[in-house]
C-alpha cells in the first residue's frame, strides 16, 4: 500500500511538478500544527536515537541537504562556511522548514 501511494505520488511529481502534489498531499489544519519543524524533528531524534555523534551529524546533514532541495533554500558556498555566519544562517533556514 505504502509502496504503490509513494509511486504515484512519483508519478504526480514528474507530471504535475512539486508546487502542484504539495498542494493536494500537504496536511492542513490541526495536523499541520503538530508537525514539527525539521530543528524539532532532529532535536528529538538527537535525543531519543542512541547514535553516535558522528553518526547522527552525518545523517542530520544529509536530511538537511535533502530538505534545502526539496524547498529551493539556496546555501551555495556560505554553506560551508564554518567559520563565519554563513553555515548557522543556511542550517537556521533549513531548521525552521
Amino acid at each position: 500500500m505504502a509502496a504503490t501511494n509513494a509511486r504515484d505520488i512519483y508519478a504526480s511529481i514528474l507530471k504535475e511538478g512539486w508546487d502542484a502534489v504539495l498542494l493536494n498531499h500537504r496536511p492542513s489544519g490541526e495536523q499541520a500544527a503538530n508537525d514539527p519543524t525539521v530543528g524539532q524533528f532532529l532535536a528529538e531524534v538527537s535525543a531519543k536515537a542512541g547514535l553516535r555523534n558522528r553518526t547522527f551529524r552525518n545523517y542530520s546533514n544529509c536530511f538537511r541537504t535533502i530538505i534545502a532541495e526539496i524547498f529551493k533554500i539556496q546555501g551555495e558556498g556560505s554553506k560551508f562556511d564554518y567559520r563565519g555566519n554563513g553555515h548557522l544562517q543556511w542550517r537556521t533556514k533549513v531548521d525552521a522548514v
